[in-house]
């Protein structure tokens, strides 16, 4: 996850194709990363908040790896790596019944 300086957090500024050459060169150690359907970047968030993008993958070189591949004009103040279970379907193990559905739960 690479973090953006506090004065400009309304705007992202990636080069798409970058992310698509990033996609292309790292999967599967790197996944989610670009909708080749819909042409559209999937690792930065949409709000304003001080993440730049976020890379989800298998392990740490992956991830890294993946970073020097994009393209920005951005000043950005650092990175950090998270472990997550992110693409792991662990939150899919509730087995769940129509009648017992509630917001904010996940299952099949």
């Amino acid at each position: 996850m690479l973090q953006k300086k506090i004065s400009v957090w309304e705007k992202r500024d990636i080069n798409n194709d970058s992310v698509k050459k990033m996609q292309s060169t790292t999967f599967p150690d790197t996944f989610s990363s670009y909708d080749i359907e819909n042409d559209r970047v999937l690792i930065t968030p949409h709000g304003p908040d001080p993440v730049f993008y976020g890379v989800r993958g298998e392990t740490i070189k992956s991830v890294i790896r993946a970073s020097t591949i994009v393209n920005s004009d951005e000043k950005l103040d650092g990175y950090m790596v998270f472990k997550s279970n992110q693409g792991t379907g662990d939150h899919l193990n509730n087995e769940l019944q129509v009648d017992d559905l509630k917001p904010f739960t996940s299952g099949f």
